[in-house]
């Protein structure tokens, strides 16, 4: 088969949820597929993109006017010219004219179920490009079944025209020497005591702002640990900076914006315990990724978090500060707790596996294609 691949995601450099599937999804097909053509459309090469063949795309991600006009107009003609045999789209959208068979990969739906976390601007557009997208696609995959759930309810897709196919967990996420790895980060951001980490884009739909009262909270109650806040800045991220300064706790609290993939091992690794009190998720690779590290973790239990994180998390109300201040402390000062979901962490992350998602990605390419 001929495939081609949207990448454009991966240059775009602001989701790293999303460079993360497409990189993976490229390095297992090649391994597990290798008679097949596999090209990648982007609108520019990057370091990421080596060992790969790139078919250049007009514009990328950011810039709706050219690269919608490119995705509607050139695209398809394109993948007819070349033969393409499925083209996979990974960034919501697809082309209205089909002339090769088409893939959509839905992460969430956040646009639906949470327009207030985005502007009024970027929701519609999103929903327009879904609703658009999901008509074009011979076959949806959903990267959760909470996901699949809400794409069913919200776009009244018929559940056989979705399968659900999970994600995997990198590689380069592994335990190594604790002491080690804190010294490393002890000395990069300059910490004075051991710490609570977090990590996602800075937004209004990863809760930041409650986990911020939680760990005032904890501090009101001698708690000697800073908190580290690892994620590019997204929507409404000075509120978040300026919320810091106003309810007095910036002296123990480190926001180290973007950071590069082969440090967050390091920080996953030092942490003693990894929050996530998202309000939303489609998926969720980072609590997934401090499991695999061996750091505890406590998430929300909202969402699709229940279903990824299963028994292995400490499960709180996003919603209530005293919740997720209870869920941290716990693990903090439970040494027996600790160890029994360092054990229980490692066996769900390992459950997510990239050559799972490749193999019954293809399996998903052959079915369309006979």
């Amino acid at each position: 088969m001929k495939i081609a691949i949207d990448a454009r995601v991966v240059t775009n450099k602001k989701d790293a949820g999303l460079i993360t599937y497409v990189l993976n999804l490229i390095k297992y097909f090649k391994i597990m597929a290798p008679n097949n053509l596999y090209f990648c459309y982007a609108d520019k090469r990057d370091i990421l993109f080596k060992g790969n063949k790139i078919w250049k795309a007009w514009a990328g991600l950011e810039n709706h006017i050219v690269g919608d006009l490119w995705e509607q107009l050139w695209l398809p003609i394109d993948l007819r010219v070349k033969k393409v045999d499925i083209y996979h789209g990974t960034a919501v959208r697809l082309p209205v004219v089909n002339f090769s068979k088409y893939i959509l990969t839905i992460y969430d739906m956040i646009a639906f179920k949470h327009p207030e976390f985005a502007s009024k601007r970027f929701s519609l557009y999103t929903r327009k490009l879904l609703r658009s997208a999901v008509r074009s696609a011979d076959k949806i995959i959903a990267i959760s079944e909470n996901t699949k759930k809400d794409i069913i309810e919200i776009l009244k897709v018929p559940s056989e025209d979705v399968e659900v196919i999970y994600p995997g967990v990198d590689d380069i996420f592994k335990v190594m020497d604790k002491e080690w790895a804190y010294s490393i980060i002890k000395r990069k951001y300059n910490l004075n005591k051991k710490f609570i980490l977090s990590v996602g884009n800075l937004e209004t739909r990863k809760n930041i702002k409650n986990l911020l009262l939680a760990y005032k909270l904890l501090l009101d109650e001698h708690l000697n640990h800073e908190l580290v806040i690892v994620g590019p800045q997204g929507w409404k991220a000075q509120e978040i900076f300026d919320f810091v300064n106003k309810i007095g706790i910036s002296g123990n609290v480190i926001i180290t914006g973007y950071v590069n993939s082969n440090e967050m091992p390091i920080l996953y690794n030092a942490a003693d315990v990894f929050a996530f009190p998202s309000l939303y998720e489609g998926f969720g690779f980072p609590p997934l990724e401090a499991m695999a590290c061996g750091t505890p973790v406590v998430a929300s239990n909202t969402s699709s978090l229940p279903e990824i994180l299963d028994d292995t998390a400490i499960m709180v109300n996003p919603l209530s500060i005293d919740s997720i201040k209870e869920g941290i402390k716990r693990v903090l000062f439970d040494k027996t707790l600790q160890k029994k979901m360092i054990s229980s962490g490692f066996g769900r992350a390992n459950f997510f596996s990239w050559e799972t998602t490749a193999a019954d990605t293809l399996e998903v390419y052959k079915t369309v294609t006979q």
